[in-house]
């Protein structure tokens, strides 16, 4: 596997959702190789850490989008629907 340049976000979005979805369909824990600062590194996801790869997969495609010029994901929002029904106070029957 050829080391993958940490500093290009695109490249590092890359490597890391191969080993996120590696890692979830039910793959061995999946290694990721860079080099940063002119030093080669590896380094190694299993289950354990699932969250932190995720975390660290969504920082690097928004770091992407914006290397790209692309905007930023909306937020998602949440309302209180109309028409909703209230129960348990005597409304329901």
């Amino acid at each position: 596997m050829a080391a993958t340049d940490w500093s290009d976000p695109c490249q590092r979005f890359a490597a890391l959702s191969d080993a996120y979805y590696k890692l979830i369909s039910g793959g061995n824990p999946a290694s990721v190789e860079y080099s940063a600062n002119g030093v080669a590194r590896k380094v190694t996801f299993s289950f354990a850490n699932l969250a932190s790869l995720r975390s660290q997969m969504l920082a690097a495609q928004d770091a992407c989008d914006v290397a790209n010029g692309a905007t930023k994901r909306p937020a998602r929002r949440f309302a209180i629907e109309a028409g909703s029904r209230r129960r348990g106070l005597g409304w329901d029957r």
